[in-house]
């Protein structure tokens, strides 16, 4: 467990066991770094924070939280963001095939390597619902500009 940690850039768990979950509270302009395998992690309540790991078997989950960034260096199954203000997720080529699930969230981006770069994709935020006469239709509208 991280809590209450500010103006921290260093912050580093490197002795995990796959049964363990990472909870981080409340953390404020800082980067930590989980080595090997977790269970899961929950990011709650942090504000420009960066979150760097290597696998985790369960979730990642970021809720209630504002300016978010996370790297995944291995592999993860899902990554759920919910009430978050700005997040980026930057998959590795083992991650491609995460599943990312956000509810309540604005200005999030996907990062997908790229011929030894990043390319970013944004998630959509605005969404269009019709009657197709059997059931509701929902879809992400294009910006247009």
């Amino acid at each position: 467990m991280q809590e209450y940690q500010e103006d921290k850039n260093d912050l580093l768990i490197s002795d995990t066991e796959l049964k363990q979950v990472a909870y981080i509270f409340k953390c404020n302009k800082s980067t930590l770094q989980i080595k090997g395998k977790v269970n899961s992690i929950i990011v709650d309540n942090c504000k420009k924070f960066g979150l760097v790991f290597h696998n985790v078997v369960g979730i990642v989950e970021v809720i209630n939280s504002k300016d978010i960034q996370i790297q995944v260096l291995g592999k993860v199954p899902t990554i759920s963001v919910n009430k978050t203000e700005g997040c980026h997720i930057y998959l590795s080529e083992e991650s491609l095939d995460c599943e990312i699930v956000s509810a309540k969230s604005s200005e999030m981006n996907i990062l997908i390597p790229l011929n030894g770069d990043y390319k970013e994709f944004p998630v959509p935020e605005q969404f269009k619902t019709s009657w197709d006469g059997s059931k509701l239709v929902t879809d992400p509208t294009e910006i247009m500009g």
